[in-house]
């Protein structure tokens, strides 16, 4: 057999070899790093190759030009042990579902560099657990919700170089464990806080040469990477606004992370001047809804000066300014004509501010219509209330006037009658200093047959007793209980007589016959006034007494005066202190005692 034709024999029995048990000869087949590889790199090949071992597991067909991954592709090959597939650059434009079927074992893809649109998700749907997929440069726009629900085992996922422009909120929900995600050169603006929530097991992510606006919707993703310290081997850098543009994340504070302002009017609409009319009188309110991250600032404008809150403009006008739940309002309180005019909202924070108008309209009161201002119905009512507690302080003090001065009147007139102060009220007793006066009195029996006792006291030396005794204020007659009536005391010269007494004749003379009672008089032992007896409250010396009869029936002749009903009585003869409040005289069976017989409250001075 000639050479040539051996040769032919044996290339004939290469190709015509059973699969599994040679390779491909548009392939490499080999081991590499412990795992049977078969590559078939940039062969042009617009399928699957046939004759690849079924124990391959890693298999490499980039560079070719698939076009289309079919279901069930690789089982069909009987490629069931394949833990690895690069198909990058074959340009591929479609990935069937279930393309990857059946293959369990599967824990690496590498799509990148294709013309895939979106996320192959069903084509995923039996290989649970794949770690590292690779979809770089394909030109994917939008990632979508649950584009990874059948990857939970997910590592590592690179989507770099994409034309990625907007991620859903839940686009990465299902990446649990997710470590390292590429999303560099894309073209996002943003990332949205539920997004950049969804991967809080994140170690390491690559987000640069994307045109990041810089506001308040990236806010999280900022207080994400410094406060998780996630590594990133590039900063971001901001694409704007234009006052950030150019620089980078990790030179910017948060703060500067921040939206505009806007205005939310209610019911919708835009802006525009917002219209306001009130009547004379009302209050205005001026609402200004607005949204803004940070927080902003609102300020308050009339005709260019601002508004403070509190501002008084009159007695009962003025400016309140009330903030809460992204609303501030002003309030204008008793409008009046004058007030018309434009008002201007100024919501401003560190991304910039924004602006309501509002213009005033002041509508006047009815003709017919006469309402009170609040102000003069508040000066009104306090000068009713002032005139009112000054007429009641009027009042108190006249009617107390009246009271003191017929208080004063009662007392006087009490005072002038001898008697204390109506309702009992009682003066402290004060006894003043005993004053002598000589008598000069007869002897002869003092009981006259009508019952009365008389006593004419003669003064001084020498007589002339009846003037000297009107005049003097503190002559007080004092008796005593003895059986002989005695005169007693100086009758003439210096001496005084410091305990002259005039005594009954008869011991045995009770009170009974003087018509009291036989206890101890309640007056303290203090004489009645009889009712036909005669009393006098002017300057006279003579006064009356109702007495007993004497039984001699004799009366002394030096002091005998004649009675009103003609009959003779003896006159004891006596002057009230000056006070006209009291007198004390003992009686049969009475105290003798200077001290005693004075009633409480009374002052007199005993003789």
């Amino acid at each position: 057999m000639h050479l040539p034709t051996i040769i032919s024999l044996v290339l004939v029995l290469f190709v015509l070899i059973p699969p599994g048990e040679a390779c491909p000869l548009v392939c490499i087949c080999k081991w590499k790093g412990g795992k049977q590889t078969v590559s078939c790199r940039n062969q042009g090949l617009d399928t699957l190759p046939d004759g690849i071992d079924p124990e391959t597991q890693v298999l490499d067909i980039s560079g070719n030009k698939l076009g289309v991954l079919p279901k069930h592709a690789f089982a069909r090959a009987g490629l069931l042990n394949l833990q690895k597939i690069h198909v990058s650059n074959s340009r591929l434009t479609q990935i069937d579902a279930g393309a990857f079927s059946e293959l369990i074992n599967l824990v690496e893809v590498d799509l990148s560099d294709n013309y895939l649109p979106a996320v192959p998700s069903l084509a995923f749907k039996e290989t649970p657990f794949v770690r590292d997929l690779n979809l770089g440069g394909n030109p994917i726009k939008r990632l979508k919700n649950g584009a990874f629900r059948f990857l939970p085992q997910l590592v590592k996922l690179d989507l770099s170089r994409c034309q990625v422009s907007d991620v859903e909120d839940q686009a990465f929900a299902h990446l649990a464990i997710l470590e390292t995600l590429k999303l560099n050169s894309n073209l996002l603006p943003i990332l949205s806080n539920y997004t950049v929530k969804s991967l809080s097991q994140l170690h390491g992510v690559e987000l640069h040469d994307n045109p990041w606006e810089c506001d308040c919707r990236l806010r999280d993703l900022k207080l994400w990477i410094e406060t998780k310290n996630i590594p990133h081997p590039i900063s971001p850098t901001c694409h704007s606004p234009q006052r950030l543009s150019g620089r980078r994340f990790s030179e910017l504070p948060v703060s500067e992370f921040a939206c505009p302002p806007r205005i939310v009017w209610e019911g919708g609409g835009g802006g525009g001047v917002r219209q306001v009319g009130v009547v004379e009188g009302d209050n205005a309110t001026f609402d200004c809804a607005f949204e803004a991250v940070p927080s902003p600032v609102v300020r308050w404008y009339l005709f260019g000066r601002p508004i403070l809150n509190n501002t008084i403009l009159s007695f009962s006008r003025k400016f309140i300014i009330f903030e809460e739940n992204w609303k501030s309002s002003l309030v204008l309180t008793n409008t009046n004509l004058k007030d018309g005019g434009d008002f201007f909202c100024v919501v401003e924070n560190s991304a910039g501010f924004v602006e309501a108008n509002f213009s005033l309209e002041i509508l006047p009161l009815p003709p017919y219509q006469n309402i009170l201002d609040t102000s003069h119905i508040v000066v009104v009512v306090l000068a009713v209330v002032t005139i009112l507690i000054m007429l009641a302080i009027g009042i108190g003090v006249f009617l107390w006037y009246r009271w003191r001065l017929a208080k004063q009147r009662a007392a006087q007139s009490y005072k002038g009658n001898g008697h204390g102060p109506p309702g009992g009220e009682l003066l402290t007793p004060v006894k003043p200093p005993r004053i002598s006066y000589d008598y000069e009195i007869n002897s002869g029996s003092l009981v006259h047959q009508n019952g009365f006792k008389t006593h004419h006291a003669h003064h001084g030396k020498g007589g002339g007793g009846d003037s000297n005794t009107a005049d003097n204020p503190d002559l007080i007659l004092e008796t005593n209980n003895t059986s002989n009536y005695q005169e007693h005391g100086g009758l003439g010269g210096e001496e005084e007589s410091n305990n002259s007494e005039l005594n009954w004749e008869q011991a045995s003379l009770s009170y009974r016959n003087l018509g009291y009672a036989t206890e101890y008089p309640t007056d303290y032992g203090l004489p009645i006034i009889h009712e036909n007896s005669v009393y006098s409250d002017d300057t006279h010396s003579t006064a009356f007494y109702p007495l007993p009869p004497h039984p001699n029936g004799a009366i002394p002749h030096n002091v005998s005066l004649p009675l009103s009903n003609g009959c003779s009585s003896t006159v004891m003869s006596g002057v009230w202190n000056k006070n006209k409040v009291g007198a004390r005289i003992t009686a049969p069976n009475a105290r003798d005692s200077p001290d005693e017989g004075y009633q409480e409250g009374y002052v007199g001075t005993d003789v």
